[in-house]
């Protein structure tokens, strides 16, 4: 069972155009998530570099870690008192 080379290259054609737009997906998710991991992170004293990375990479999957870490400073320590 052959292929003429036609219906390959439209086979072809049709599997890039998907593979194109899922990767503009996916990067957009991952910017998404990313900037947010890292706005929680950076609120609660943690590393907002390291939760950049993190929601860029796992999305979603990361909202829950970056939640029940632990905060790097305890919510009454960032207002200063006089």
């Amino acid at each position: 069972m052959t292929m003429d080379t036609n219906s390959q290259l439209d086979l072809l054609n049709r599997m890039m155009v998907w593979s194109e737009s899922n990767m503009i997906l996916l990067t957009v998710v991952g910017v998404v998530f990313g900037a947010l991991c890292a706005w929680i992170a950076a609120r609660r004293g943690g590393h907002w570099v390291y939760w950049l990375m993190m929601g860029f990479s796992l999305g979603p999957l990361a909202l829950p870690f970056v939640f029940f870490a632990k905060p790097k400073k305890p919510p009454a320590a960032s207002a200063k008192r006089v």
